[in-house]
């Protein structure tokens, strides 16, 4: 069993075989979360959501509305496509 240490600061050192299980680089940050019986979780935290906020558009900036995916999606179920 791993031992973590609380520093003085009440932040936690990982031992480096826990750091490599969660493939955590320093900086990095981590989830935390006690259960009900007091068991400690860690989920590594690949990215905020605000970092990835707006990297997804439409190309060209094009906007497609609902009825015509809809019909981009008939047409293709049509022409055996899908």
């Amino acid at each position: 069993m791993n031992t973590v240490q609380v520093m003085e600061n009440g932040a936690l050192r990982l031992p480096p075989e826990i750091a490599s299980r969660l493939n955590a680089q320093p900086g990095d940050r981590i989830s935390a979360e006690v259960d009900e019986i007091g068991v400690l979780h860690l989920y590594p935290q690949t990215a905020q959501i605000d970092d990835v906020c707006g990297m997804l558009h439409p190309p060209n900036n094009a906007h497609v509305t609902v009825e015509q995916m809809d019909a981009s999606l008939a047409e293709a179920f049509r022409r055996g496509e899908v």
